[in-house]
């Protein structure tokens, strides 16, 4: 046996077989002590900075970031849809009992710029509900053998110390070059200066206290006893001593004579020596001095540049740094964590000044025109083709007789040879080119339509490659549509948009009575012409390749009376339903403004703001789903009339499909039957519920969903209805556990609240301490209970 066999031995270290050196990773990094202390100066810092130019400039960024939008996004496919309600989002609105959003974020960040550090306690780490702030420099990390952080050691108000486990904590930090575990404050880098500044001060403050009069001595040639000299002591300081005192005149006796010892005040260049200070800490912090209101040097244009600044390298670098630590560290605590993300709204302005220049230059230029431009910003079209780049023709003043006959040209040829100049619209160009794709798609679609015939007929099962490239076929033709109605959709939203703003127009309006005239009938009615030629284009285009997956040739046309009932039907209700919500986000948003006073300025951005989200999100959400429901109503009616006895859901399995469409996949129902009813609800592959507010009969589960179904045509599908059936039945069960199992948190919140209030009362009435802590002892012995239930409630549900 080898030496380093036998050492192994001896220390019992045995060697692992095939460990990758990426495992042990965090033992290079390991701390020479488990416990990892907070810095030896941690509170001093933050008492420190609670001062002074510190405090001014550390409170400036606060109350930036505090006030900063926080939005969080949820992913869609490969887009990401604002989500204007999310528990993640809410637990941060509203934290705990005693804060608020911005009275966190503002603390947050003070403990930031002082300590380097802001560890958020949670008071679950799964789904959390509360969020507390807790002080860093009473926080110790705990480094386990495992190479990690496991637990947090915190040392409460009274003296006693709490262990804290790691999943509890979200560990905001800004980086410390000393250790990856701790974090370093701005404030740590500029002690000395900070010393120097609170002597200035200090200075200033007993030199005002003791004298107003630089310091001397008194001269004799006599000799004074001790009590002519504690005399004469006591007389100058009664006489002089103070700012009230300074410049009386001094009274000198036995030969007594002034005889000055310091230098004068105006020879040290205190002020000097405070401005320099102010601007070196103002400069550590990055905060100009006309975001703190000292403009004696200032005019608008540098302070224009240093608000820009102040948000690009101050703000911007500091919210990234938060963003960045909820995404990884917070988010992935609640069950649809991974398809979210938070952002912050930028702090860094647009320069429309240089914009407007930009748009003016792309004018003159020809590579953008007037209508271009007005639709970027927002503005209508205007009807004069000039405003699209359209050069007037001039009248032919050629005499009749010097006429040549001249060729015809054709339509694509005139565009391309005016394109040449710059002096074709796009919209033009643009419309041309989709003309030629839309019949390079159409002839594509024939082709691939033809060839599925040929490759089904006859067919009654179908693999899981033919379902997928069913998927896809309908997904590749649907798309085309699905694009120009999301582009008639945003018209509509802009449409919309611009007869409420007529509606604060050129008139003298009452504040406290205003309210917009929405007339949601009209609205709807006119949503749903919309979208009755889309969805018409729909139902015939999936029929005719559901048809032809079976292996007929047909299609459902407006002639057949399902497709009549529901072009009748669905445009309708969909157009209630957007109205209606239109409504009431429009009524929401005029009560905010009527509740905070704002001007008729404050109201128009904030419908622009509304708008502006439904043109890029609403809108495509609208025609994805819409478009999914009018194809599988065409899937499932073509099944319907070749026989067959069943529909199977299937999913397109990718890293973008979520985890309710995921747990729907394979699922076979009768024809005739729904998939889930009013009422129901599904829980996900990950445990999250979803609620059904309508009957799901065929896809979409829900909004943006583009899932489909496939016909089963087996004789006898009594087994897989039964089996559907079974798993609706314990799906119901789960969903059941899972709500008894939050009623049963929030009932145990509700407890732990009790306990914190009989605590509270038992130091203030202190007569009663025993009894109250006899109460709760036996209250705290049935929460302990009542955990260990939902732990077990926790494994069953899991299990």
């Amino acid at each position: 046996m080898g030496i380093l066999q036998r050492m192994r031995g001896l220390f019992g270290v045995k060697k692992e077989e095939g460990k990758k050196a990426v495992e042990t990773l965090g033992s290079i990094i390991a701390p020479i002590f488990r416990e990892i202390p907070p810095d030896t100066n941690a509170g001093k810092y933050l008492s420190e900075g609670m001062r002074s130019w510190a405090y001014i400039a550390m409170s400036a960024i606060a109350d930036e970031v505090s006030t900063s939008d926080l939005e969080i996004y949820r992913k869609q496919g490969n887009d990401w849809i604002e989500v204007e309600e999310n528990q993640a989002l809410s637990v941060i609105e509203k934290p705990n009992q005693f804060q608020t959003k911005e009275e966190l974020l503002w603390l947050t960040m003070m403990f930031l710029l002082a300590e380097g550090e802001a560890p958020w306690l949670l008071n679950n780490d799964k789904n959390p509900t509360e969020i507390v702030l807790l002080n860093p420099q009473r926080l110790k990390a705990i480094y386990s053998e495992d190479n990690l952080i496991s637990q947090y050691r915190y040392q409460q108000t009274n003296g006693k110390e709490k262990i804290i486990e790691a999943g509890n904590i979200v560990f905001f930090k800004f980086p410390n070059y000393q250790t990856p575990f701790r974090g370093a404050g701005i404030m740590s880098y500029v002690t000395t200066t900070l010393d120097l500044d609170k002597f200035i001060e200090d200075y200033l403050k007993y030199f005002f206290y003791n004298d107003a009069t630089p310091g001397a001595v008194l001269q004799t040639d006599q000799i004074l006893s001790d009590p002519i000299i504690k005399r004469l002591r006591v007389q100058f300081e009664n006489r002089h001593k103070g700012v009230k005192n300074s410049s009386k005149m001094a009274i000198l006796e036995a030969g007594l004579k002034w005889q000055e010892i310091s230098s004068k005040m105006n020879e040290m260049q205190i002020p000097l020596m405070i401005d320099a200070m102010r601007d070196k800490i103002l400069a550590t912090f990055k905060v100009p001095k006309s975001v703190l209101g000292i403009v004696l040097d200032v005019n608008r244009a540098n302070a224009e540049a240093s608000d820009y600044t102040f948000s690009r390298r101050c703000i911007l670098p500091k919210l990234k740094l938060i963003e960045a630590q909820l995404n990884q560290f917070y988010l992935p605590k609640f069950s649809e964590g991974m398809n979210l993300w938070f952002e912050f709204e930028n702090p860094v302005k647009e320069d429309m000044e240089q914009k407007a220049r930009i748009w003016q230059t792309a004018i003159d230029t020809g590579w953008l025109t007037v209508n271009e431009v007005r639709e970027e910003i927002g503005l209508e079209r205007l009807d004069d083709e000039r405003y699209d780049g359209v050069i007037p023709e001039m009248p032919d003043m050629t005499p009749k007789e010097e006429k040549k006959e001249e060729k015809k040209e054709e339509p694509k040829k005139f565009v391309k040879r005016l394109s040449k100049l710059g002096r074709v619209s796009r919209a033009r160009k643009t419309e041309v080119k989709e003309e030629k794709k839309t019949e390079y798609k159409e002839d594509i679609f024939v082709e691939v339509c033809n060839d599925t015939i040929k490759e089904n007929a006859p067919k009654r099962f179908y693999t899981e490659n033919e379902m997928q490239k069913f998927h896809d076929d309908k997904i590749m033709f649907i798309d085309t549509i699905e694009a120009d109605y999301k582009d008639k959709l945003e018209k509509f939203f802009r449409g919309q948009h611009n007869r409420l703003r007529e509606q604060l127009q050129g008139k003298m309006l009452n504040k406290k009575a205003f309210e917009f005239n929405f007339d949601e009938e009209a609205e709807a009615k006119l949503m749903a012409k919309v979208s009755i030629p889309f969805m018409r284009q729909a139902i015939e285009k999936e029929s005719k390749l559901a048809f032809a997956l079976i292996g007929i040739h047909d299609q459902l046309t407006t002639q057949d009376k399902v497709v009549k009932d529901y072009l009748d039907k669905r445009p309708l209700k969909l157009g209630k339903q957007t109205s209606e919500t239109s409504k009431n986000e429009i009524e929401r948003i005029v009560s905010q403004w009527t509740e905070k006073e704002g001007s008729w300025t404050d109201l128009r951005q904030s419908l622009s703001g509304y708008f502006d989200k439904a043109e890029k999100y609403r809108a495509e959400m609208i025609a994805r789903t819409e478009l999914n429901r009018a194809t599988s109503f065409a899937e499932k009616e073509s099944y319907k009339e070749v026989g067959a006895v069943g529909e199977r859901w299937f999913t397109a399995i990718d890293e973008r499909v979520c985890e309710f469409c995921s747990e729907m996949d394979g699922k076979i129902i009768n024809i005739n039957d729904n998939f889930w009813d009013n009422g129901e609800s599904i829980v996900g592959r990950d445990g999250g519920i979803f609620n059904f507010d309508e009957s799901v009969e065929y896809p979409p589960l829900h909004p943006n969903c583009r899932c489909d179904i496939v016909p089963v045509f087996e004789e006898d599908i009594t087994e897989n209805i039964r089996s559907y059936g079974e798993y609706k039945i314990n799906n119901g069960k789960r969903a059941m556990k899972i709500l008894e199992l939050e009623e049963k948190e929030k009932q145990l919140k509700e407890k732990e609240k009790r306990v914190n209030e009989l605590e509270l009362q038992a130091i203030d009435e202190g007569i009663k301490v025993i009894k109250k802590e006899e109460e709760l002892d036996k209250l705290e012995k049935k929460v302990e209970k009542e955990i260990g239930e939902i732990e077990k409630f926790k494994k069953e549900i899991n299990g």
